[in-house]
């Protein structure tokens, strides 16, 4: 545990550069349901593929409540990909048969431009999630 020390400081100082947390999804995912890991394209090798979650994933709202019916399922939407991307990444080092729930927090801002860039943000904080799995994985085997 001690070699989580740097990483969860340095995520506690992101964390501080944004709003509170609006609402809490846990994500649970039998481990019967297999993870379908995404194949790499190999005209883009350093573009991220993402896992594409399973319908059988579960949510659930632990804290707090969506606006909105749209923001709604955009949480739905954060919660299952970053669960799945952290499924996907345990499978990849042999922790699958260990799967646990993943209980997500999220605050998005309300965006400006009535919906547009959303897909844009959502691929940078998926993008970024997978960077900071494959640098904790790393640093833990090191």
């Amino acid at each position: 545990m001690g070699n989580l020390v740097p990483i969860y400081s340095f995520l506690q100082d992101i964390l501080r550069e944004y709003k509170p947390i609006h609402l809490q999804i846990q994500a649970t995912l039998p481990s019967t349901v297999p993870l379908i890991l995404p194949a790499r394209d190999s005209d883009h090798p350093d573009t991220l593929v993402l896992p594409e979650p399973s319908p059988a994933i579960q949510l659930t709202s632990l804290l707090g409540s969506a606006p909105s019916e749209h923001l709604q399922t955009l949480y739905s939407l954060y919660a299952s990909q970053i669960a799945t991307i952290v499924w996907t990444e345990e499978a990849q080092h042999g922790l699958d048969g260990q799967r646990r729930s993943v209980v997500v927090g999220l605050a998005l801002n309300k965006n400006e431009r009535d919906g547009g860039g959303e897909t844009e943000v959502f691929e940078s904080v998926m993008s970024m999630l997978h960077d900071l799995l494959v640098l904790m994985t790393n640093f833990l085997r090191s």
